[in-house]
């Protein structure tokens, strides 16, 4: 999996590491994260979640980034670009997680921005979903200012969630979005 480094005003984002596998776990076990996962996070299935990341075949430029602060290099998040094993024809999804003493920045939104950037200008995509539970309040509104649209509501993650959809078009179109 080759996954490039983006760089935000705030935030590195690089490639997922195995030695990540402690911050993913400390991040996905916080209860504001583990409340819309259909599992309990476990270091053992955060350490295979990380192995799978890692070893996945996606296209080049696609995969699993974490979010650190350029300037202490400090763990904030992680985020993803990569075929959704959610959807039957494996669309194009992005995710976003934050570490609660970084929420209420405006983070999650540059880092995915960055992502999105990547996607469109980069890789050239026609478009990237997100799926996010319908009770997440915080992630869709995340999802609204970078654009996303809702498309419809489902059964994803074995919950209740709205997939949203941005494209290259609305989303350059978007100074919000991408820009």
């Amino acid at each position: 999996m080759w996954v490039p480094e983006l760089l935000t005003p705030r935030l590195r984002l690089r490639p997922l590491r195995l030695a990540d596998s402690g911050d993913l776990y400390e991040l996905l076990r916080e209860p504001a994260a583990t409340r819309f996962l259909p599992f309990e996070p476990t270091p053992e299935l955060v350490w295979e979640h990380v192995l799978e990341s890692v070893a996945a075949r996606y296209t080049p430029g696609m995969g699993s980034f974490v979010w650190e602060e350029r300037e202490t290099g400090r763990f904030v998040g992680h985020g993803d670009l990569r075929p959704s094993q959610e959807t039957e024809d494996e669309r194009i999804e992005t995710g976003w997680y934050l570490m609660r003493r970084y929420r209420g920045r405006g983070l999650a939104v540059e880092a995915t921005r960055a992502i999105l950037r990547h996607a469109f200008r980069t890789m050239d995509l026609p478009e990237v979903i997100a799926l996010v539970h319908e009770e997440n309040e915080a992630s869709r509104r995340v999802a609204r200012r970078l654009g996303f649209r809702i498309e419809q509501c489902g059964t994803y993650y074995g919950g209740p969630h709205l997939l949203y959809t941005v494209d290259s078009r609305s989303g350059q179109q978007d100074p919000e979005a991408v820009q």
